[in-house]
């Protein structure tokens, strides 16, 4: 939006002033600046008015021109002084030929210097980020040498903008290629103008604006003395000569392509070429309306300055009827809130003494009710009284009855507690004679021995605070009932324990039967693994092992396996599993920092498990004994992911007897001590 026609004072008064008033209300001041701001289009010239006055000025993403017309925006740099920053359209506008921006501009430039306004400074952004000068480029920087002319040029500020997209290295030379080429600014730095870098910060944009009011030596740019002073038509003036002649050479152009489609278009017509004819015609009909908008363009170029002033009027008189229809609509709009505000308020009003009739009814009605109550109160406080004292005599009798009983029943007590001991003891040597016996003999009867077992005998698994080891003869768990110890025929063989999900611990149990279940909410944590258990079946799961969600790791009897996990666990799998009779991972453990444990190898020679791992720097002792014991078959292991410390792992040496070994390391006391029983009351035993 460029000044409005109409004077108006600082305060919204009107003005006699022969100078123009401006956006907002204003009226120029005799201590006030304007500077106009000019470039290509992308170059940054919104955005560089947008950071100084803080008022929303459309800003493009793109190649098309957000600027058609001139718009003056304005801010307070003292308060008696008023920056105005003139937006200019670029000569390269996607919109409108260079004849249409070139009137805009001189419209407004012939009604500011009309209106006895100067040109503080002008400033012209570049992008740094242009490898080299463009044809656009060239053509605007050339006008603008022609618009401002010698006199003005002291006044040009050149400005490069858009230093954070390239490196300083590459900017620095193009920066200087432009100071030192004489058709880019070395002639224009010759004649007086400056170079300086924006880095598109409100600081950067307002320290060029202040170096120009500094100067305070406004000057007339050569079209407004061309076009004001010496009477001359915009196609007289050196700005107008130069579009003029562009002008002149894009309508030969296009001539000289109307002629070779006139004859192509003839060719088609002999060859009976229907289809090639009507595009022919249409490119006709195209370069003839291109013909006629440049010989338009030349017949503006002619324009005068009444020319210019009358089409100026012409827009702000357009302006003036558009903000006019907008007031009387805000107006109209504005008494509608406010009789709908009054409405409101009545309401209200009415409202409110309604509520204060409830509320004082309410009142009453309350201090009846706390009266009744009172008194109530008081019956009740006299008739407990009378009560407390019986039953206080009573308590006296019962507590002598009472620490006579105790000390007998104490006694009985710590006899059967005595005998109970005793019999446990024998019940849990008796019962783990059997389950040894038991396992042996269903084993012997398969033909194999422990270290030959088809599935590794243990399951050991921790997160957090919850934790399950189980080997053939003894078991410890702080899961709760779920999953339950058995299964219809079958017992609970191992169990994997994943995170918690709305407050309930995710699990994954396996039975002697090689039948399977999982946690309800399994699907919600783990889903990658709940689809799968959904393509290959729950019932036909090997192994299956949690870690923090969603990790883990699963094999099928088929040989398919599936895991969601790190890169370098996901190649560790890769290398260790095969389908057949190849090797498989028998044992898994994922821990803190997608760290891991696995064994893998043979189903027929568990002793002969090899082991991999990498442990990522955490768990210490685990990682001390890795190394100090290359040589041992990994038969269950488990890492508590949700520490660096705590690890459970059981194994055998691959040379020697079938002796099971365990180590683990616990930082809740608690666990520690369960997890030695288990181990110590037969855990051990293989």
């Amino acid at each position: 939006m460029d000044f409005i026609g109409k004077n108006l004072s600082r305060d919204g008064r009107n003005s006699t002033s022969s100078s123009q008033s401006f956006r907002d209300g204003r009226t120029p001041g005799p201590n006030d600046v304007f500077i106009a701001v000019m470039g290509v289009t992308g170059s940054g010239k919104s955005s560089f008015i947008s950071l100084c006055s803080s008022k929303p000025v459309k800003i493009g993403h793109t190649l098309e021109a957000c600027t058609s017309t001139v718009g003056v925006y304005a801010y307070d740099m003292l308060p008696d002084r008023t920056v105005y920053l003139i937006d200019t359209p670029g000569f390269d506008d996607t919109n409108r030929s260079d004849t249409e921006v070139l009137s805009e501009i001189a419209s407004w430039l012939v009604g500011s210097y009309k209106g006895k306004i100067l040109l503080h400074g002008i400033i012209y952004l570049h992008r740094i980020t242009d490898i080299r000068m463009q044809g656009s480029a060239q053509k605007n920087l050339l006008m603008f040498r022609k618009l401002c002319g010698p006199e003005a040029l002291k006044i040009v500020v050149l400005a490069t903008t858009m230093w954070d997209k390239v490196s300083n290295e590459d900017g620095m030379k193009r920066e200087k290629e432009l100071k030192d080429t004489p058709e880019f600014w070395g002639w224009m730095i010759g004649k007086g103008s400056s170079c300086h870098r924006h880095d598109n910060t409100k600081a950067s944009a307002m320290d060029i604006v202040h170096k120009l009011a500094k100067i305070n030596a406004p000057r007339a740019t050569d079209l407004q003395r061309q076009i004001v002073d010496e009477r001359r038509r915009l196609d007289q003036t050196g700005a107008g000569q130069e579009v003029q002649s562009e002008t002149l050479k894009k309508r030969e152009r296009l001539a000289q392509k109307y002629r070779e489609n006139e004859q192509q278009m003839r060719d088609a017509i002999q060859e009976h070429d229907r289809e090639a004819e009507e595009i022919l015609r249409k490119e006709r009909d195209k370069y003839t309306r291109m013909i006629k908008k440049a010989e338009n363009d030349t017949g503006a170029l002619r324009s005068t300055m009444e020319n210019l002033l009358a089409k100026h009027d012409k827009r702000v008189a357009q302006m003036e009827e558009q903000m006019k229809a907008q007031q009387n609509a805000h107006n109209e709009e504005l008494r509608r809130i406010k009789d709908r505000q009054r409405q409101l308020e009545q309401e209200k009003e009415k409202l409110e003494k309604e509520r204060e009739r409830d509320r004082q009814a309410q009142q009453e009605q309350e201090r009846q009710a706390q009266q009744e109550q009172e008194r109530q109160a008081q019956q009740e406080q006299e008739r407990q009284a009378k009560r407390d004292k019986r039953i206080a005599r009573m308590e006296e009798q019962m507590r002598a009855q009472q620490e006579a009983n105790n000390e007998e029943l104490r006694q009985i007590k710590d006899v059967q507690r005595r005998l109970e001991q005793e019999n446990q003891k024998l019940e849990r040597g008796k019962a783990q004679e059997r389950q040894v016996s038991q396992y042996r003999d269903e084993q012997a009867q398969k033909g194999v021995s422990w270290s030959t077992a088809g599935f590794p005998p243990y399951s050991v698994s921790m997160m957090g605070s919850s934790y399950y080891c189980n080997s053939p003869f003894q078991w410890c768990s702080n899961l709760g009932s779920h999953p339950k110890q058995r299964e219809g025929s079958g017992v609970l063989k191992g169990v994997s324990i994943g995170d918690v999900w709305n407050g309930e611990t995710q699990w994954v149990a396996h039975f002697s039967n090689n039948n399977w279940q999982h946690s309800k909410d399994l699907v919600q944590s783990y889903s990658h693994l709940a689809a799968s258990i959904d393509a290959y079946g729950l019932g036909n799961l090997e192994i299956c092992v949690l870690g923090p969600s969603p990790i883990y790791y699963a094999r099928w009897l088929n040989g398919h396996w599936r895991s969601w996990t790190s890169d370098d666990a996901n190649i560790a799998f890769n290398q260790c599993s095969s389908t057949g009779s190849g090797p498989k991972v028998w044992s898994v453990a994922f821990g803190y920092g997608n760290s891991y444990v696995l064994s893998y190898g043979y189903s027929s020679d568990l002793k002969n498990l090899c082991n991999m791992y990498d442990l990522k720097g955490h768990y210490p002792q685990l990682a001390q004994f890795l190394v100090s014991n290359p040589m041992i078959a990994i038969l269950a292991v488990t890492l508590n992911p949700t520490n660096t410390t705590d690890f459970v792992v059981v194994y055998q040496h691959c040379h020697g007897d079938n002796t099971v070994g365990g180590l683990w390391y616990c930082s809740d006391p608690s666990m520690l001590q369960t997890i030695n029983d288990w181990w110590n009351n037969g855990a051990a035993e293989l």
